[in-house]
């Protein structure tokens, strides 16, 4: 190895290093984009699709702020869901300003969840008994919607169904849990 080499290997090092280090630092100097209202909201008040707007905050905001506010990524996880306070237009969401109203409760030892996914957002609300098709087209009764939660590819659908009856679905093999769908 000439001397060249022995010189270039270490500034070439040199460099990257330097480069990763400026990447790593402008990432963490870049203002994160967060989610405020457009419009006064009452406590109670249904959030849709155009209640939300962008707001850029600085890197140096503290860490418990920036744990508490809601990345403006997750906005569609808000749809359709209830305020719990009332929030002056142009105020940030923190995760305090959100409660599960649109889930319902159930019996932990009475009943059992599963989940579905469904592509398009269901016509039924939260606590709606609904019938379930199976894999083979029948129609089995006896679920209850317990929360709607919208993804990036659709709805996740939680339905609650009483426990003994789904052992006696499951041991008849008259359900398959992973090909449920909503009728």
């Amino acid at each position: 190895m000439n001397h060249w080499q022995k010189l270039g290997l270490p500034v070439a090092l040199g460099f990257c290093a330097a480069f990763l280090n400026w990447q790593s630092i402008s990432r963490k100097l870049e203002p994160r984009e967060y989610v405020a209202v457009t419009s006064n909201v009452r406590a109670g008040q249904m959030f849709g699709p155009d209640s939300f707007k962008k707001v850029s905050i600085s890197h140096t905001a503290s860490v418990d702020l920036q744990s508490a506010l809601i990345l403006w990524s997750k906005k569609d996880a808000l749809l359709n869901r209830f305020a719990q306070r009332g929030v002056r237009k142009d105020s940030l969401l923190t995760q305090f300003d959100i409660y599960e109203e649109n889930v319902a409760g159930w019996d932990k030892e009475k009943e059992d969840v599963l989940n579905l996914k469904q592509h398009d957002k269901p016509p039924y609300f939260v606590n709606d008994p609904v019938v379930v098709r199976d894999a083979e087209g029948r129609n089995i009764e006896g679920f209850r919607i317990l929360s709607i939660a919208p993804t990036k590819e659709g709805f996740n659908v939680r339905l609650a169904i009483d426990s003994q009856r789904l052992r006696t679905l499951k041991t008849n093999s008259l359900i398959n849990t992973e090909k449920l769908e909503i009728r």
